[in-house]
């Protein structure tokens, strides 16, 4: 798989990804690598199984950045969507929020193992 294939699957938009990586193709590949071994995801689950609104609401915060950054747009959108409800005080509907943003995390991981091949 070429790179571009991957962020096609991954459905980031190439050209404007680039672009806040200043065109340098080799730092999205390595920040793509990185997010990896990046633990806001495990940080998410853990709050949100522990019923911890408050923790749950930073790491699906730092976890939406981080996405939109990358190019990641579904995963920022669902994070972003979640960081909200939890904002305006729903925190009634963490584990079914986190069953939709665990599938597109997953999702994306999954692309990136392969892709990296680890």
């Amino acid at each position: 798989m070429q790179f571009a294939e991957l962020l096609s699957e991954m459905g980031i938009n190439e050209a404007e990804t680039l672009e806040r990586f200043g065109g340098i193709q080799m730092l999205l590949e390595k920040m793509l690598k990185n997010f990896l071994d990046d633990q806001n995801f495990a940080g998410l689950k853990e709050a949100v199984e522990q019923g911890d609104a408050e923790a749950a609401e930073h790491a699906a915060h730092t976890l939406k950045g981080m996405c939109g950054n990358l190019g990641m747009a579904e995963l920022s959108r669902l994070n972003a969507d979640f960081v909200d409800r939890l904002r305006g005080g729903d925190a009634s509907g963490m584990k079914e929020d986190l069953a939709g943003i665990a599938r597109e995390y997953e999702r994306i991981v999954g692309l990136l193992k392969s892709y990296y091949k680890v």
